[in-house]
């Protein structure tokens, strides 16, 4: 695994540079036979990172050759407040001129269990297959301050469904239903990259960056792609308590 971190004095320069990463990223692939495909993350975060996207670099990139899925989805209408996509199109895909096609959504409204056979089946059927899983050319986490990313919580059972590209969990606290990426579909990508700012993140980017300490024991600390590269963008909060 090759694994970086970048600090960043503010979250905006963070999503400046996450803007260009990822349009650089899509400007160079090189195999036009098939989609650069992209699953992206909800929370403060990346709404930001998106609107930077869309006002400062949406004409950078040919949009046409994209495909964007979703790494994980609360389980809720499309227009609800606590909707990923709802975030994502408001501040993206309403802001840069891409095919409706192109916009692979989970649906949170349906039933999980069926819609996740259904998404995962449209995930196999655009996305690269590599190690008989599907391969994102790139994906976008989060860090929530239990060490969960995408919908992936401490205590959820990471092999259960990994025959699957995505699977059902559940919140720890408000019992919400979610929809996720498995973990071997994560570390099956080309790309993952973290966005962290807070420093209410702080203790949690520390646990997980310092050797020896329980990282191990959460979600995020076993993203470790197979045969990708792995980055952490935080701001300076969310570094500040880091020694490296």
């Amino acid at each position: 695994m090759d694994r970086s971190v970048k600090i960043f004095q503010t979250p905006f320069v963070m999503a400046e540079k996450m803007s260009g990463i990822l349009t650089s990223l899509v400007n160079s692939h090189e195999d036009k036979s098939r989609p650069f495909t992209i699953a992206l993350s909800g929370g403060s975060t990346p709404v930001l990172f998106f609107s930077v996207l869309a006002g400062h670099f949406g004409s950078q990139a040919d949009w046409s050759q994209v495909h964007f899925y979703w790494a994980d989805e609360r389980c809720v209408a499309p227009d609800h407040h606590d909707s990923n996509y709802r975030m994502a199109r408001e501040a993206l895909f309403d802001n840069i001129k891409i095919p409706a096609e192109n916009i692979h959504r989970i649906r949170g409204e349906a039933e999980p269990e069926s819609e996740v056979l259904r998404y995962s089946e449209e995930i196999s059927g655009i996305c690269l297959l590599k190690n008989g899983l599907p391969a994102f050319d790139l994906i976008l986490l989060g860090l929530g301050e239990d060490g969960h990313t995408a919908s992936i919580f401490p205590g959820t059972e990471l092999h259960a469904d990994r025959d699957m590209a995505c699977m059902t969990t559940m919140h720890p606290v408000s019992r919400q239903m979610r929809i996720s990426l498995t973990m071997p579909v994560i570390n099956n990508a080309t790309h993952v990259i973290f966005m962290v700012s807070g420093r209410n993140k702080a203790g949690i980017v520390s646990e997980i960056m310092h050797p020896g300490e329980p990282g191990q024991l959460y979600p995020a600390s076993i993203v470790n792609p197979v045969a990708g590269s792995l980055q952490w963008l935080l701001d300076r909060d969310a570094a500040s308590l880091l020694t490296i």
